[in-house]
């Protein structure tokens, strides 16, 4: 009798990574990489990709690989802190955009009635 994932996806090998002692590990992603180098190759050979275009995913890849390093060093860093405001600051802000003038939408209506006689208006548009 078999499980239903079983009767769907067939298990392709007896054991799971999980139950694979670190040997067996360590050659299945020993083996998953010459695999992939091998199938570059062969795009090579088949000309499916140009060796410029395997120098250009090289570098592509040393550049992501340096990144990955770069973001993995400053992990215990600790990053510029951003200022807090008071409440007070934040009621100042607010009462100066207040005081400085009208809104965005009061800003575009204005806009709009000082368009040029003769011009189309925005809401309408004869095509």
């Amino acid at each position: 009798m078999k499980a239903p994932e079983e009767l769907r996806a067939p298990r392709r090998h007896e054991r799971e990574q999980a139950e694979l002692s670190h040997e067996e590990r360590k050659a299945v992603r020993h083996a998953k990489k010459v695999r992939r180098k091998k199938a570059l190759e062969r795009k090579v050979e088949e000309g499916q990709m140009s060796l410029g275009g395997l120098r250009q995913r090289e570098k592509v890849l040393a550049e992501k690989n340096q990144d990955a390093k770069k973001e993995k060093a400053a992990k215990g860093e600790i990053k510029d802190q951003k200022k807090r405001l008071r409440a007070s600051e934040l009621l100042a802000q607010a009462a100066a955009t207040v005081a400085g003038g009208a809104s965005r939408k009061e800003e575009a209506r204005k806009e709009r009635q000082q368009r040029p006689e003769g011009a189309p208006s925005s809401k309408r548009l004869k095509l």
